[in-house]
């Protein structure tokens, strides 16, 4: 990754989080997030140029300008985190992950340590894609493309620049620079690496609802000759369901059950725990029960199973650890109602994620807030 790239993406992060709670805001909510949003992003238009350049962001002659900026950035977005407990949805989720970004991105480059700073300061934009790919594009949200006239945005490697693109709810243009890649990249596997398909179908069919646009690409992808064998098998599975679903996005109604039986047919399907062969199912699926999920009217015990469905998926077609909303979604299950069959089964598998989260070569290090949380979970589902 070439990390002074990357950074752009991290300038709409807070203002691209603004867009995608709207929606689940009353106005006078929303206000108040973009009052909040002002104040970090005129700290991040201070500090983001500076860590584009390694010199400028080491010179001593920045650094009380830059502790400044990541001081008020840090006080930001901890009001952030408590304005967000006043709506639901995982948006209060991806404000803590921001706030606890900023806070150790503050920490580091106060110790002296720039390099660390530098490079968690580029993940931040992970919070606002994982924002915008969860729900059909509302086409009104703004493109903010006047933050980044002095950007020189055809210097970004292609895969950046989709990123850059879906943080700024290009959507179409996203979709196009991943096309171009399917025909063009030179080494196919390195698509797989990097991420890149169920980046694609997670916007074209969670954003887009567009599946046969979804199958002329892939279509496109599998009748390359260099593309690998394990590649082949999971395209030519992905097309199927791409024509056998075609219709799920754009029914209404049954969500829920819809999504579960979705759920179940892959995994029955799947050969091996990660077999990816699913992952168009699973992203129509959580497609589904997001959706299902903007209902404020529904009960607990079924809110409580559609992020328990949640966490099941996320498992299989979350992009990476550095963001995981696995951990979340299976909480959520849990506090929503915590007596219920679906609690129970999210604690326990909550309770194996974090343990794979935070185990290693050197043993178990759970950290003592983790701990806490869950033994918290722990007495809530206790019969």
């Amino acid at each position: 990754m070439k990390l002074h790239h990357s950074a752009i993406a991290a300038v709409i992060s807070m203002n691209a989080f603004s867009a995608s709670a709207a929606d689940t805001q009353t106005p006078k909510e929303q206000a108040e997030t973009r009052s909040i949003m002002a104040q970090i992003f005129s700290s991040l238009t201070t500090v983001l140029p500076l860590s584009m350049d390694t010199k400028e962001f080491n010179d001593p002659k920045n650094r009380d300008k830059i502790l400044t900026e990541l001081r008020k950035m840090r006080d930001g977005t901890s009001s952030l985190v408590d304005h967000t407990k006043r709506f639901e949805g995982s948006y209060g989720f991806i404000a803590k992950s921001m706030s606890r970004d900023i806070k150790d991105i503050y920490n580091w480059y106060d110790k002296g340590a720039t390099s660390e700073s530098r490079y968690l300061l580029q993940q931040v934009s992970e919070n606002c894609v994982s924002c915008h790919m969860k729900l059909p594009d509302p086409g009104h949200a703004p493109k903010m493309d006047h933050f980044f006239k002095d950007v020189a945005v055809a210097k970004l490697s292609p895969p950046e620049k989709a990123r850059l693109q879906v943080a700024l709810r290009q959507f179409d243009d996203a979709l196009a620079t991943w096309e171009d890649m399917f025909k063009t990249w030179p080494k196919p596997n390195e698509l797989f690496a990097m991420d890149t398909l169920p980046e694609y179908l997670k916007v074209v069919i969670r954003v887009k609802g567009d599946t046969k646009r979804g199958f002329t690409a892939l279509d496109g992808l599998s009748k390359r000759v260099d593309l690998p064998k394990f590649m082949t098998r999971e395209v030519t599975a992905w097309k199927t369901s791409l024509q056998r679903l075609s219709g799920e996005m754009t029914k209404t109604g049954n969500e829920l059950a819809r999504a579960e039986k979705i759920i179940t047919n892959a995994r029955h399907a799947m050969e091996y725990p990660m077999d990816r062969t699913g992952m168009v199912d699973y992203i129509v699926a959580s497609g589904l029960l997001n959706r299902f999920l903007q209902d404020k009217a529904i009960k607990a015990d079924k809110t409580s199973e559609a992020y328990y469905l949640l966490g099941i998926t996320e498992s299989l077609i979350g992009r990476s650890t550095w963001l995981t909303q696995t951990d979340y979604y299976l909480e959520a299950s849990v506090r929503a109602a915590p007596k219920t069959k679906s609690a129970l089964k999210s604690f326990e598998a909550l309770e194996q994620q974090i343990l794979m989260e935070y185990s290693g070569s050197g043993g178990t290090n759970i950290p003592d807030d983790v701990l806490s949380n869950l033994e918290e979970l722990r007495g809530l589902v206790k019969r």
